[in-house]
């Protein structure tokens, strides 16, 4: 939890235990839809977006005190989609079911999409959930940091709809220092990334084009400010340490 989250942390109010009965009685269900957590901005008595974070402030810990099997209605998740306000298209060529043994705890960030599926066992299944927020901004690796590893050999990995190497460089960089990322001239001028980071609907180069107008914040700062509020661009989640700027599942099983 450090290695995500900082030393200071803090275990918030929200906890939920979801059952989902045997397939017997569970014929009529279908899969739920894939969703992240939180009002959205009908919710009643709400009357501000609710604010979301690319950096990891906030995440889901799931518990499964039972083995969960393929047909055990696992928790289906979209790795990288943290990122994305709506769930990308692609989103179905990246999905992993949290097929796991007795006593593990999933970490995902907060803001990932993800899903119940069908229990197709006889037995009911259940998950428990907590939430766990960040009390405090990053100064230096919460991890046992390796000052050798490349943090661009993960970038943009295959295996997730992350946006790409420009999101997860301020990502790991914000996670090390706590401070913004520079890096190398952006390949754009900065209107030009403007144009393409205000565009609809978002996408892999919109959500990209935001943090490399990021670099040019010094010139352009009111740009900046309106372009990375558009795309909620607070950077960060993590899958494992030390690659914590690729979108995943961190799991934890007991011993």
């Amino acid at each position: 939890m450090r290695g995500l989250l900082g030393p200071e942390y803090r275990l918030q109010c929200h906890r939920h235990t979801h059952l989902v009965p045997g397939a017997d009685l569970n014929e009529a269900r279908r899969t739920p839809r894939f969703h992240q957590d939180g009002p959205g901005r009908e919710f009643k008595g709400w009357i501000r977006p609710w604010r979301r974070w690319h950096r990891p402030r906030r995440l889901n810990v799931f518990y499964y005190p039972h083995d969960v099997g393929a047909d055990g209605a696992p928790t289906e998740v979209v790795g990288g989609s943290h990122y994305w306000s709506t769930l990308p298209p692609e989103a179905q060529a990246h999905t992993e079911l949290l097929v796991v043994g007795a006593g593990t705890l999933a970490f995902t960030h907060y803001n990932l999409w993800h899903r119940g599926t069908v229990n197709r066992c006889e037995r009911p299944w259940g998950v428990v959930t907590f939430v766990v927020a960040r009390c405090a901004e990053p100064t230096a690796p919460s991890w046992d940091d390796d000052p050798d590893y490349d943090s661009d050999s993960d970038a943009g990995a295959s295996s997730t709809v992350s946006p790409g190497s420009s999101t997860s460089s301020h990502m790991w960089h914000w996670l090390c220092t706590g401070g913004d990322y520079d890096g190398d001239a952006p390949g754009s001028d900065a209107g030009s990334l403007w144009d393409l980071a205000s565009k609809e609907p978002e996408s892999t180069a919109t959500i990209e084009a935001a943090y490399e107008l990021a670099r040019h914040r010094s010139r352009t700062a009111s740009r900046t400010r309106r372009a990375t509020t558009r795309h909620r661009v607070c950077r960060g989640w993590s899958r494992c340490s030390p690659s914590l700027e690729v979108g995943g599942c961190l799991m934890a099983e007991r011993k």
